[in-house]
């Protein structure tokens, strides 16, 4: 059965996003911090996946990168949209 997606496409779009998030620590919207320990890509759909890991609980999560890169409403300002995750520098 043939891929829907360009395969060499999604895995070049994988490594430029490995090279720039992993190891990089990422703050949710509602506090708490992550850090990235790779991303991947879902075999059947190409969806590219970010898999964090909480630094407070050790917790190991997976979110497509859609979602991972989505804004939000804020929850200190009605009306207002902030980023889902955001680098911490």
């Amino acid at each position: 059965m043939s891929k829907i997606f360009d395969v060499e496409s999604v895995q070049i779009l994988r490594g430029q996003l490995a090279d720039e998030m992993v190891s990089k620590h990422y703050r949710h919207y509602k506090g708490g911090l992550y850090i990235v320990i790779n991303v991947v890509v879902k075999e059947d759909t190409g969806d590219i996946i970010i898999c964090y890991r909480s630094l407070e609980y050790g917790y190991v999560w997976a979110r497509i990168l859609a979602d991972w890169s989505s804004k939000v409403p804020s929850l200190e300002v009605k009306g207002e949209f902030v980023q889902r995750f955001s680098i911490v520098v």
